[in-house]
Order: structure tokens, then sequence, then C-alpha cells
């Protein structure tokens, strides 16, 4: 499986709809997935990195062998991929979320598995920044409401999402008190407004009283840099601003801005970068994630990622894969199928690996010529972790 494209995953959007039947229809896909989730998330007391690691590498590995005839079915698999990769980095949580995950595995959710992908992304963005995440009140939270809650997030902008146990989203404050009506799903406020979905299963926004600020739509994203992604009923996304005003062309696709750029995805299937004032600022590509520290990683026509300036210039060698720049560093598919780390001068600077992700939290985790999985700091050495 291509290791691209993990920070931005269509949701809901006709082509997910489709991955999902592909993946469901797929008994032997589906069924092997299962398996392995099964084994390592219900069957076992106690989990731990390298497990959940070997396992990404063992589905990797499996789905690598498939052919990639399916379009939609690959989208589907990269669902799991970034699950995964959100997972072996996030051990905080990993207690947290093993009965949400159980439940999700045995109903077959696999928007409800995603949205455990989105959370850890979302809390690991957002415990770097001590002005949108209270670390401590999370940390406190987490102690209190610890057999209460399935599920409690971070603190941000004051409150924090908790699933309750009849598995209904609410707000929880700083007193302890539940805030907000119950919804049928939520994710954390950002820039004053939450998305949360109604019994219709459709996406609204909230603000900080709990009042619905905006229309109905089909599926809305977290507000980022004043705008919102949100798809309408035709099924194209749009950009709304805090007045609920569409401020943008109607797209196939549309990702959260990041470093003043959205990413976009046209009528014929290629991807673009837009402006604040929604004007295309880059060529048209394959594939490409979102601006991190400065670059974007782009797919070309040969099917090689490049990473990008903010004058869509390409400012890397060409590579067989590759994750986002993190930490300074962004993780490189040699074509030798080795793993490497770069810097922003696209330079080698680590030993090549089996298998490697990206870094979080100044650490890595790399498999080694051994097949022993490890954790190396920014220089490159292993970390010894004291029992």
């Amino acid at each position: 499986m291509e290791k691209f494209g993990r920070e931005h995953f269509k949701e809901t959007t006709d082509a997910i709809e489709t991955a999902e039947r592909s993946l469901q229809e797929n008994t032997e896909i589906t069924s092997e997935l299962k398996k392995k989730l099964a084994e390592l998330l219900i069957t076992k007391e106690t989990v731990s990195k390298g497990e959940i690691i070997a396992l990404a590498e063992r589905i990797e590995k499996e789905v690598g062998k498939r052919e990639k005839s399916d379009v939609s079915l690959q989208k589907a698999q990269k669902r799991y991929d970034i699950f995964f990769e959100e997972m072996r980095d996030h051990a905080i949580v990993e207690d947290k979320l093993r009965d949400i995950l159980k439940e999700a595995i045995k109903k077959e959710d696999y928007e409800g598995i995603i949205e455990i992908a989105e959370r850890l992304k979302r809390h690991d963005t957002l415990k770097k920044d001590p002005e949108k995440f209270d670390m401590q009140g999370t940390q406190e939270l987490y102690e209190k409401f610890a057999s209460q809650f399935k599920y409690i997030g971070g603190f941000v902008e004051g409150k924090a999402l908790a699933q309750l146990d009849n598995d209904r989203y609410a707000f929880i404050d700083h007193n302890d008190k539940i805030v907000s009506k119950e919804y049928k799903r939520a994710r954390s406020y950002s820039e004053g407004k939450a998305p949360v979905q109604l019994d219709n299963d459709r996406r609204v926004f909230i603000d900080h009283n709990d009042k619905i600020v905006s229309k109905e739509y089909k599926w809305a994203s977290s507000y980022s840099e004043d705008k919102a992604p949100v798809q309408l009923d035709n099924n194209r996304w749009v950009f709304i601003d805090h007045n609920d005003k569409i401020v943008s062309k109607e797209y196939e696709w549309a990702n959260s801005y990041s470093e003043s750029k959205a990413l976009a995805q046209l009528d014929n299937n290629r991807y673009v970068f837009i402006d604040h004032d929604d004007k295309i600022v880059s060529k048209e590509y394959k594939d490409a994630s979102s601006y991190s520290e400065g670059k974007a990683l782009v797919q070309l026509d040969n099917d090689r990622l490049v990473f990008i300036d903010h004058d869509d210039k390409i400012v890397s060698k060409e590579y067989k894969g590759a994750n986002p720049y993190s930490e300074g560093k962004a993780l490189a598919q040699l074509d030798n199928n080795r793993y490497a780390f770069i810097d922003h001068d696209d330079k080698i600077v680590s030993k090549e690996y089996k298998w490697a992700s990206s870094y979080s939290e100044d650490k890595a985790p790399v498999q080694l010529d051994n097949d022993r999985h490890a954790f190396i700091d920014h220089d490159g050495k292993i970390i010894n972790f004291k029992k």
C-alpha cells in the first residue's frame, strides 16, 4: 500500500461510500483485516506498540500483493492504513479506544474506525499547541471520568468531547458538567464552532452555547483559517465562512486550509491547491497532501512522489513513497524499497530501514533488518524504554 496521502482522506464523498461497499463486498480482504484486528484488539488484554506496528506492516504487505485494479477499494484500504499509522504513534489513548474499536469491528463500522483515527490525529496536533489544548485539564479529565465515559477527548476551547454509554456524544466543561445536547457524532471545537451529526445524519455547526449556527450539510469538516469545507446535497464540496456563507466554487472534494492553501479535487479527478481567494495556485497533480512545514507532498503522472514549496516548485528528488514533513523530517521510500528520513534540504539524514513511520513527540518507529521494531530519536539512536 502506498504510504501517501494519509493526512487527507475523503470523508463520506461518493468515492468513500463506494469504497466502503467495495470493502464489504470483497470478502477475502475484509475477513483478513477483521481477523487481524480482532486478534490484536479483542483477544489480547494488553497491546504493545510493537504489536501494532507489526500488524500494520503485515496488512500493508498483504494488501500490497493485490492488484490495484479498483480505485475505490484502494481508498477504503487506505483508511485502515491511516488508522494504524495514527494508532502506532499514540499509545496514550490506546486503552481508552479499545472498547470503541471492538464495537466498530463487530458492527463493521468503518466510519467509526476512521472517526477514531481523526481523534488521534486531532489529539496529537492540539497537544503541541498549549494555547488551544489544555493538557493538564485533559489528564485530570481522564482520571475523573475514566469509568464514566467510553471516550473522552482533550479540552479544546474550554470543552471536551465525550462518548456516552449509549454511544452518543456530548461536550463537557471544566465544571464536570455536560453542557450540550447528545449527538450521533461530533468533533472538537475549532475557531468557536464544532461540527456535529444530528439524528437525521445531517451535519451542522454549533457554537459554544450549543446553538446550531449553520445550515444542514451532508458532511462538514472543522474550521481552519476562517473557513470550513462542507459537502452539499449534490455531493459537491464548497468552503463556507463563519457566517455560513459559501465563499468558493464547487469541487469534487476539498480539504481544510493549511498554511493559507487548501487542497481541492477538480472534476477531472486531478488535485490542485487554492488560496483564500479561491484561486488555483498550483499545477494539477495526480494526488497530493496538505502543506506541512512549508512543503506539500504531491504525486506526479509517473506515480513518483515529490515535495513542492509554496511557489509550486519541486524541491526534492522523486521518491517511490513518502510521508509529509513532521518535526523537521520527512519519511521517504527509496527505489530499493528501503525507508529513510530526509531533512528540508532533501538530504538523507538517517540509516535505511525495512519500514518506518513519521516522527511524533521526538520519536519515530522503525523496523530493523532483524525484523525487530524500535523507536529512534532525532539523532537516529534507538530509544531504550525503562520498564
